[in-house]
């Protein structure tokens, strides 16, 4: 909470924990929650603030077995893409920031920035979106990505 907020003087007095359901979209995702609460600082109860993060905790045991990297459901991939620098704003879009990332063992806890609860989207918003991501796929198209464990297919 202190790396997110960047502030090493704030203690957390307050939190709570929530699991979001996620709809199962990355198979090696064992799931995803949302802590939030009060964090003061040293100068004393009037240096109160808001603090949320996302918690996503990937598991090895949950990718059956293959560990190939170019696998489609290789269960390091994100922790690799949050760790490799190469998500970077593009094409109107920016990925949420990882905070911290810790690999223990055959499981990883991703600590991210919480963007928001979920919201109805407008046919607009979901048009400006499809217009970003377009964005997005063709500014990292155009520069060839060689990092090894990118998925280079779809096959299961």
């Amino acid at each position: 909470m202190q790396k997110a907020l960047g502030d090493s003087s704030l203690a957390v007095s307050e939190w709570k924990q929530e699991a979001i359901n996620y709809g199962a979209l990355n198979p090696v995702t064992e799931g995803v929650y949302r802590f939030s609460g009060l964090a003061r600082g040293k100068a004393g109860p009037d240096n109160t603030v808001e603090w949320r993060l996302i918690l996503e905790v990937l598991r090895q045991a949950l990718s059956k077995g293959r560990s190939e990297p170019g696998y489609l459901k290789v269960w390091q991939r994100e922790l690799l893409a949050y760790s490799s620098g190469i998500l970077k704003p593009a094409g109107g879009l920016r990925p949420g920031r990882c905070i911290e990332a810790q690999e223990q063992g055959e499981s990883a806890w991703l600590w991210l920035e919480d963007l928001g609860k979920e919201t109805k989207w407008s046919l607009e918003r979901h048009l400006l979106a499809a217009r970003h991501f377009g964005g997005f796929a063709a500014v990292y198209s155009a520069k060839q990505l060689d990092a090894f464990w990118l998925c280079r297919g779809f096959s299961g």
